[in-house]
């Protein structure tokens, strides 16, 4: 039931996607969430939501520096990938090659920052809005569509 996981933030693959699609093939442009986790019990339910509430889920990826305890028994420590199969989508096999999680150890976390520009660096060629998603139906539909708007 793993998603794949990066040895190091360097090894995990780039996305190199440089030109939008046309306005009207919208539905079709990937999507990447780059999420900075420390010890959050709350990632799992940030990939239910995605998944759950995208138009076309297929063209969502995710990249997770997942910052966790080994050998810890707190719920906050379960990992991402683990937390969302268990306890949101049993069926999560079929998302699998869409999320990439590079683990932490908690004790060796040098911070979000460092964390979000080891996220930052693994995607390149890619313009990118930062900030807390609310995640709506039909998400990433909607998202594309305002980004053209705002970077044309």
């Amino acid at each position: 039931m793993d998603a794949t996981i990066c040895p190091s933030p360097d090894s995990c693959p780039h996305y190199h996607y440089t030109e939008d699609v046309a306005p009207t093939a919208a539905e079709e442009t990937p999507i990447h969430f780059l999420i900075a986790s420390f010890r959050d019990r709350l990632c799992g339910r940030t990939l239910h939501n995605a998944f759950s509430h995208a138009k076309n889920p297929k063209r969502l990826t995710f990249r997770v520096i997942q910052q966790t305890k080994a050998d810890s028994e707190l719920e906050d420590d379960e990992g991402c990938w683990d937390h969302y199969c268990d306890k949101y989508n049993p069926d999560c096999q079929e998302y699998k090659d869409q999320v990439r999680i590079i683990p932490v150890d908690a004790s060796e976390s040098k911070g979000p920052t460092w964390a979000r520009s080891r996220l930052s660096a693994m995607v390149s060629s890619l313009s990118t809005q930062c900030g807390i998603a609310i995640l709506i139906n039909d998400f990433n539909f909607q998202y594309v569509g305002s980004f053209r708007r705002f970077t044309h």
